[in-house]
């Protein structure tokens, strides 16, 4: 049975799958400013042309991958809704600590990777950052990006796993107490030194050495 919340002509639509608690739907449509339509996730991985239809004219929607998915089923899903809109974007809840789980959805191109039991605080804060087009994993979901065989000073190490958390240039200034200035001429070195160009490819270069 599907479940599908619906707004006023002018309001987006988000396709969710699995288990999202109350306070966690209302989290995604604030930060989203967008209806949440749940869909059974057999459904959704059969019938391709269903997230197409529920997001409209959209280029770029959203696709949430909630709790009491299989990987198999999750993946079904998000094969599904590619196909159809292949822009979409994807985040995805999983277990802490599974490290191999969230390498493979990173390697897959999700946009946001969360612990299951999230706050709706943090969700609507990771949704909000992704949206700006940056990729979000959560910290209890990764390794610690130690990136010792790159040469990455402990500041430079403390930088990046910032990055890997999807925090904006201030707000890692804030964390480490240093200007903007100085966070900025870390990222320079740490991007030379990973051999990256941009925010995304670094954090991805941080998951797929093996540290």
């Amino acid at each position: 049975m599907n479940r599908i919340r619906r707004g006023t002509p002018q309001e987006r639509t988000v396709v969710g799958t699995g288990h999202w608690p109350h306070e966690l739907r209302a989290a995604v449509e604030d930060a989203l400013r967008a209806c949440l339509a749940e869909v059974d996730a057999d459904h959704l991985a059969g019938h391709p042309e269903s997230f197409a239809r529920l997001t409209g004219a959209q280029t770029d929607p959203w696709l949430l991958l909630g709790t009491g998915l299989t990987d198999g089923q999750a993946v079904a899903v998000a094969d599904s809704a590619c196909s159809a809109v292949p822009a979409c974007r994807i985040a995805v809840l999983g277990p802490p600590g599974d490290e191999a789980r969230t390498e493979r959805w990173m390697r897959r191109g999700c946009d946001v990777y969360l612990a299951e039991g999230i706050s709706a605080d943090r969700l609507t804060t990771a949704l909000t950052v992704a949206s700006s087009g940056l990729l979000v994993i959560d910290r209890h979901c990764r390794r610690s990006p130690a990136a010792r065989s790159h040469g990455l000073s402990r500041r430079e190490r403390q930088v990046l796993a910032l990055l890997c958390a999807g925090l904006s240039n201030a707000d890692m200034a804030a964390s480490l107490h240093v200007s903007r200035r100085t966070v900025e001429f870390h990222l320079t070195r740490i991007f030379g030194k990973l051999g990256v160009t941009n925010r995304v490819e670094a954090a991805l270069r941080a998951y797929e050495a093996e540290w």
